[in-house]
């Protein structure tokens, strides 16, 4: 039996539960290494994004010896490629953007049309989002307390890759196009390696002065780490192991910045939607946190600043518009 690993935002080998889940639901670790370009993501994508994602994929190629890559609606090639491996299942860490689980959502359904199952292992995230709930079991409104029971909730610690996996392909793999920097544009390089040797650099240089120097523009101190967890080249669960072992104020600052990563999608997820990545070469959608009263989320126009960063009447207040602008997602 053959399993299907959909690869989106988990581009690693090592600490990928969904990974693991695949080769051991699998005969003789027989997995398809599949990652589908999605047009609804990648039409709107600007250029940088394309490059940095392209060199990713390709690092990952590298690693298992070739991906299948499909270019298409993920509903049409997840089903097209499970049944040509006849495989009876197709493993995925979950998403909780609203694009995203809408599509494993139709994914889910006409795979089932087929007798194949979608198991969802894992996510983007140490915590996975609805875990970290107060006394009444409703998500935190307030950073401080959420923080708080998020590190009292832990994570587990970081699993090993797979010691042998026997890569498929049982179709052809559309040709992954270059997709030029754009300009004078330097974009880190991408990749699981890129990343770990990124995160041990910074643990060495920089973390433990990052408390008190994060925010100086003229310093080079932050981590740099964006890209590689956007993309998921390393988990969060990785780098928390690490700062683990570490017991200096930066490694503390850090250690609660990561938990930024999931506080904005448990307060829109609670509010029933979720959050969008900005793919388009727009300033990205202002989201209003005070809508988030049970009223779901308010969208302004790209580019344009939410009646929650203004003063009373839409009318910036001098002083306190940029302050306010930082509460907004």
């Amino acid at each position: 039996m053959t399993s299907v690993m959909w690869f989106r935002r988990d581009l690693r080998l090592a600490d990928n539960p969904a990974l693991l889940s695949a080769v051991s639901d699998a005969t003789d670790a027989r997995v398809v290494p599949l990652f589908v370009l999605d047009p609804a993501l990648w039409r709107p994508a600007g250029p940088a994004r394309r490059a940095y994602l392209t060199a990713s994929l390709t690092d990952l190629g590298h690693r298992v010896g070739g991906l299948l890559l499909r270019r298409g609606d993920p509903v049409e090639e997840v089903v097209a490629v499970a049944r040509a491996a006849r495989a009876t299942a197709v493993h995925i860490a979950e998403d909780f953007g609203p694009y995203g689980r809408q599509r494993d959502h139709d994914v889910e359904a006409a795979l089932a049309r087929h007798d194949i199952v979608l198991v969802r292992t894992g996510s983007p995230y140490a915590v996975a989002p609805g875990r970290v709930v107060n006394k009444n079991r409703d998500a935190y409104r307030m950073f401080t307390p959420y923080s708080r029971t998020w590190r009292e909730h832990g994570w587990p610690a970081p699993p090993m890759p797979p010691r042998r996996v026997s890569w498929m392909r049982p179709l052809k793999s559309d040709d992954l196009d270059d997709a030029p920097t754009p300009g004078n544009l330097r974009l880190p390089a991408a990749g699981e390696w890129a990343a770990h040797r990124r995160w041990r650099e910074f643990i060495e240089q920089r973390l433990d002065t990052y408390g008190t120097t994060r925010d100086r523009a003229d310093l080079d101190s932050t981590s740099r780490m964006s890209a590689h967890l956007k993309w998921g080249e390393i988990h969060p669960r990785t780098l928390l192991a690490d700062l683990g072992r570490q017991r200096s104020e930066g490694a503390a600052t850090y250690r609660t910045e990561l938990a930024w990563q999931a506080d904005p999608q448990e307060e829109l997820i609670a509010a029933g939607t979720g959050v969008d990545a900005c793919v388009a070469n727009v300033p990205p959608t202002w989201q209003s946190q005070r809508a988030l009263s049970g009223r779901g989320v308010r969208r302004c126009r790209a580019g344009t600043r939410p009646r929650c960063c203004r003063g009373r009447g839409g009318r910036r207040r001098p002083g306190r518009g940029r302050r306010r602008a930082t509460r907004c997602w």
